[in-house]
Order: structure tokens, then C-alpha cells, then sequence
């Protein structure tokens, strides 16, 4: 029986074979594939183009030629090529860092006496300013012989701070009002001799003194940048004392409190502050004048003077507040102050104040004196201070406040800054 039943099952399975051969044989049935083994075909062909797994067996891939083949990279060859550097871009020097030297007060030899250690008389920075007066003196018949020469001029007082005051009957004199107005001048007689001028104010502004320490050392900071840049060096340790600069200018305070003294308040001459002079020892093309004026309860107290401070001046001032304090924990003094510079442009201008209101400077020896200005103590350009006359005595009032004697007195002060350049 069981014999009988195998024999049927095998009849029908044998029977529905040839039956479906049969159909195939006359195209009404596709014939027999291994399904699995197509497929997985047709999946591997597509991660090998890079395309998504293929369902229709149908679809035509395009194949690659030979020489795609040879020349397209592989994913992992593209992944690690490395950019391509130009022969320029090779060529190019690397920027370097600024070189500083010697700029650690800790170093240096500690002081026996009351006084400030010394910096020593060599820059901390790289020298890459300097200027050919050589080529100045060749100039004496040009037109514009102050071409590449800066001029800062810094008219005292102004806004709230009137400095020296005189009341007539017409009103009140101010110093503020006077110097502005001989600035204003000088700035015209500079122009046209083809100077740059940079006035610390141009209108009735109040500015401290450490404001216009700030302006004078950004005006030297930014060139210096430039120069360092067409060196190849890095200056982000520039930038930053820009930023300092920027900050003290931005407050505009004289006192301490306010933070409006940055690197210039304390005794004797912080790191940072000693690049920023070491810098500005090398830009003898810009110069540095205040203008002034005196003022005495004795009305007889007459006559043009020019205050400037030298390297002994400087140092003597600054450690005369080191008493009952230790030196050693203090900044040193800064020593590469160029004196005769200062005194050399001081003469000058003496002198020319002489030749165009000798009412004023009628001293026969030049009344050049050391006197403590911040202006002048916090800059390490070739600066002076002109003080004109004073405004207490009645023959220097007459002069100094006219359109006349302004005009003169900036006329003397071009014709110096000319001369100091130029020559005779």
C-alpha cells in the first residue's frame, strides 16, 4: 500500500515537471535561473560602479572603457592627494616671529642706591625704520622739501580745561583759544612745505595727557606695523599694543582710577612701553611739538621759552619718586633717549621765534628749559614744547593773541621744523 502511494506521489511530481518543460519549451514560462545567485550578482556589480543596489534585472549599467579604468583614482587615492602648491606660493618666505631682546627687567643687575634699574642703550626690537637726512638737505630748492616728514602738533588744554586766562574788555582770552588757533597755522605753513601733519585736536576738545601719549605712539606703532609685515614678520604683539593704545585714546582720562593710563601710568618705563620707545628712537621723521603758553603773577614775566626733556631730565624726575620705595620691584628707567636731537630742534625754533617776533624772544642766549611734561616725558620722539610768551604780561598778550604775532609764531615754527630737516 505505502509502495502504491510513493509511486503516485513520484507520477504526479514527474508528471508536473515534464508539463512545465513543456510550457517553457513553447516560451509560455521563462526558463529556470538560479534566482540567489543572479541577484547577488547584479549587487556586488552595483558597489562596484559606485551605484545603488540595482532590483531591475532589466536595467543596463554603462560600462566602463579600459582607459577610464586606468586613469580614474580609487576613492582611497583621492582621499590623500595632497593640494597643489604653486612655484609662487613655494617661493614665498615664512613669516617669522618678532624678535625681542633683552626685555626682561628680572635680568637686570639689581640697583645698590634709591634709584631705578637702567634698561640697557640697545633696542629690544628689530631696527627697520630709518631715515637719510642726507637726502633731506638735498631738497632746500624744492617746493615741498618736507615730503616723508610727520609733524604731530599738540595745542594744549581745550573743552573744560581753558589752561592760562586773561579777561579784557572785549571778553576772555584763553590759552586754549590761542594755541588752537597758532596750531591751526603752523599746520597750514607744514602742509605747504609738503609735511604730514596730525594734530592731537582740531577743535575745542579736552584730550589728557596720556590720550595724546596714545595717539603719538599709535601713529609710529601703525607704521612700524607695515614694516614688519614687508619683513615677514608676525605682528599681533604690534597689533596688541594698538589695542592698548586704542583703549587709553578711547577713556581719555588723566586720572588713575579711570584706567585711562594704560602703559603710562606708574614709575619708570614698564617692557611693553620700552618697545614702544624703542620703536619710536627709530622714526626721526616724525616730530613731536606742543604748543603752550606761560602764564606768572609777576606781569613782568616776559619772553618766548622752549621746555624739552632730555635723558638725564627724564631719569632724574623719575626717580624722584622711588624715595621710600625699593627700586628693585619698580620698572628701570629707560635710557636710549636721543638729547641732542631734542635740544638741536629747541634752538631752532628759539631762533626763528627771534627772526619773526623778536618782541618776543628777545633774549640773546635761547631760554631752553628742562620742566617735567607728560607730553613730553611719555613720547621718545624728537619732541619740544614751544611756549610763545606769556599770557599774564600785557606786551606778550598783545602779540600772542593778535592774527599778526599768531601768524608769525607759526611761521617761525614751520620754518624750524624746515630747517631741522633741510638746513639753512
Amino acid at each position: 500500500m505505502r509502495r502504491q502511494q510513493s509511486a503516485r506521489i513520484v507520477f504526479v511530481f514527474v508528471f508536473i515537471s515534464v508539463f512545465l518543460l513543456i510550457l517553457s519549451f513553447f516560451g509560455v514560462l521563462n526558463p529556470p535561473i538560479g534566482g540567489a545567485d543572479r541577484f547577488a550578482q547584479e549587487r556586488e556589480a552595483s558597489r562596484n560602479l559606485g551605484a545603488p543596489n540595482r532590483t531591475d534585472p532589466d536595467e543596463k549599467v554603462p560600462e566602463e572603457s579600459s582607459q577610464d579604468q586606468e586613469t580614474k583614482p580609487s576613492q582611497s587615492e583621492e582621499a590623500v592627494k595632497e593640494p597643489e602648491i604653486t612655484a609662487e606660493a613655494a617661493s614665498e618666505p615664512p613669516i617669522l616671529p618678532l624678535p625681542i631682546q633683552a626685555n626682561d627687567p628680572a635680568l637686570l643687575p639689581e640697583s645698590e642706591e634709591q634709584q631705578l634699574r637702567l634698561w640697557p642703550q640697545e633696542s629690544a626690537v628689530p631696527d627697520l625704520h630709518s631715515v637719510d637726512f642726507d637726502y633731506y638737505a638735498t631738497l632746500q630748492n624744492e617746493t615741498k622739501p618736507l615730503n616723508g616728514i610727520t609733524v604731530i602738533l599738540d595745542p594744549s588744554f581745550g573743552g573744560s580745561s581753558t589752561g592760562a586766562t586773561f579777561v579784557t574788555d572785549s571778553g576772555v582770552l584763553a590759552e586754549k583759544d590761542i594755541v588752537l588757533q597758532i596750531a591751526k597755522l603752523a599746520e597750514r605753513y607744514l602742509v605747504e612745505m609738503g609735511a604730514e601733519v596730525i594734530m592731537t585736536r582740531s577743535s575745542d576738545t579736552e584730550n589728557s595727557f596720556f590720550y595724546v601719549a596714545a595717539l603719538t605712539a599709535d601713529t609710529v606703532l601703525e607704521r612700524y606695523a607695515q614694516e614688519a609685515e614687508e619683513a615677514n614678520y608676525e605682528v599681533q604683539l604690534i597689533e596688541d599694543l594698538r589695542l592698548q593704545m586704542a583703549d587709553v585714546m578711547r577713556i581719555n582720562q588723566n586720572n588713575a582710577d579711570s584706567g585711562g593710563r594704560g602703559l603710562f601710568g606708574g614709575i619708570g618705563t614698564a617692557a611693553r612701553l620700552r618697545l614702544i620707545y624703542d620703536i619710536q628712537a627709530q622714526y626721526d621723521d616724525i616730530a613731536f611739538i606742543n604748543i603752550s603758553l606761560n602764564h606768572d603773577n609777576d606781569v613782568s614775566m616776559s619772553g618766548a621759552e622752549i621746555r624739552i626733556m632730555d635723558r638725564d631730565f627724564v631719569a632724574e624726575t623719575n626717580n624722584s619718586y622711588v624715595e621710600g620705595l625699593d627700586p628693585n620691584t619698580l620698572a628701570p628707567n629707560y635710557t636710549m633717549i636721543d638729547s641732542q636731537s631734542r635740544q638741536e630742534l629747541a634752538w631752532l625754533l628759539y631762533g626763528h621765534l627771534q627772526h619773526q617776533t623778536p618782541g618776543l624772544a628777545a633774549d640773546a642766549e635761547p631760554r631752553i628749559e628742562q620742566m617735567d611734561m607728560a607730553v613730553l616725558r611719555l613720547n621718545n620722539l624728537t619732541s619740544v614744547s614751544v611756549v610763545p610768551g606769556y599770557l599774564s604780561n600785557e606786551a606778550d598778550r598783545n602779540e600772542i593773541s593778535s592774527a599778526e604775532g599768531q601768524q608769525k609764531i607759526a611761521l617761525a615754527l614751520a620754518y624750524a621744523v624746515r630747517q631741522y630737516y633741510v638746513g639753512p
